[in-house]
């Protein structure tokens, strides 16, 4: 009698045949450990690359707090505290994207930052936000920050 479908190989699984049950799927024996050793290796590699972005995140951070003037940290620190945030990155005017916006407008308030870029949608409802703000920093260069909230 034929119980399903494996998950991983796609193949028939018989009732005779030794087989295991995930959570939504049904497994040969065999295709249940390859199945776990890819999940266990792409998850050792997602913490990985989660863990080293984190790392260039702090970097950018503490060199940004060192060198830029106090008045347009406080800009960058405003925007990083207000949402969540993640993927920093330092990029140039040619690689900015999104809706060109004066620092006040984008902030509702006074702020020594020139403009802002905008590249943040939000759902249909308008409760969940993300995308790209691009925060001029000097010198022709933007902090591209991914928010979301």
């Amino acid at each position: 009698m034929n119980v399903g479908l494996c998950s991983y190989c796609g193949n028939s699984i018989y009732s005779d045949d030794d087989h295991a049950s995930g959570s939504f799927s049904i497994y040969h024996i065999e295709c249940k450990e390859l199945n776990d050793d890819e999940m266990k290796t792409a998850m050792d590699a997602e913490w990985q690359a989660n863990k080293q972005d984190q790392k260039n995140t702090d970097r950018i951070l503490r060199n940004l707090k060192r060198k830029l003037k106090p008045k347009i940290w406080e800009a960058v620190n405003w925007e990083i505290q207000s949402h969540g945030f993640g993927h920093l990155k330092i990029v140039t005017v040619e690689q900015v994207s999104g809706e060109k916006r004066l620092g006040h407008e984008y902030f509702g308030q006074k702020t020594a930052m020139r403009h802002v870029y905008d590249n943040v949608s939000s759902d249909a409802h308008g409760d969940c936000y993300g995308g790209d703000v691009y925060l001029y920093i000097g010198s022709g260069r933007y902090l591209k920050v991914y928010v979301w909230g």
